[in-house]
């Protein structure tokens, strides 16, 4: 599966999801995000906000991620869950000389935090979704 399509699949795509957690298994080449996504945009009162949803993506046959330094000027120092949004990782974000290495059909993907102004870069073999029984 890729991100496009779990993308696809949700009511509202990505849009406003939230990153609560991450693990990084480098012994099963996995990775796993805790994330918060956005099920339901509020219909009337405040009272009835945003209702969200805990889900996991699960990243299996990583073999690279790396995590850009946040911005000096970002919200990186407060404790919290980080916004994201996603693209297909771009040209010049890891040198030639480490791509070159990759198998050469990984999904790679760029999560940009829009709180640190920053992004977590991901190569893959396969990224799954799953909803959570934990509420936000």
């Amino acid at each position: 599966m890729t991100l496009e399509e779990i993308d696809n699949q949700l009511v509202n795509g990505f849009h406003d999801a939230v990153i609560i957690e991450s693990r990084h298994s480098y012994e099963d080449a996995t990775m796993n995000l805790v994330v918060d996504i956005l099920i339901e945009l509020p219909k009337t009162a405040p009272k009835d906000a945003n209702r969200y949803r805990r889900a996991e993506l699960l990243f299996a046959g990583v073999a690279l991620c790396t995590i850009d330094i946040p911005d000096p000027a970002s919200a990186f120092p407060h404790p919290g869950g980080i916004w994201f949004k996603f693209e297909r990782l771009g040209g010049g974000v890891w040198p030639s000389t480490v791509i070159d290495r990759l198998e050469p059909n990984l999904l790679m993907y760029s999560l940009f935090i829009l709180d640190w102004h920053s992004s977590i870069h991901i190569a893959a073999t396969d990224v799954q979704f799953r909803w959570s029984g934990v509420s936000p």
